[in-house]
């Protein structure tokens, strides 16, 4: 089992978050919008890091998906456009 110990944002312009666990020196990294569907938090435990990370996966999928077709109902967006976006 691993325990989330904190999150942090590495740069206050990146939208991107990082997780610390208790037994664990090391972190991983999320996105702040997958972690807030997730509603992941700080004390919340997990049976493994890659347990963690695939249900990461799994939500920023879902979320990138979301993006799109709510950037895609605003206007018509180039195909450059999207994934630049969706980098972001």
């Amino acid at each position: 089992m691993i325990t989330i110990s904190s999150i942090d944002t590495p740069n206050p312009r990146q939208r991107a978050r990082r997780v610390y666990f208790v037994e664990m020196s090391d972190y991983s990294v999320a996105s702040s919008l997958v972690l807030s569907a997730l509603e992941i938090g700080v004390a919340d435990t997990f049976s493994s890091l890659e347990d963690f990370e695939i249900e990461i996966d799994k939500a920023a999928f879902k979320c990138a998906k979301q993006r799109s077709f709510r950037l895609l109902s605003m206007r018509d967006y180039t195909t450059f456009e999207i994934a630049s976006k969706l980098k972001r």
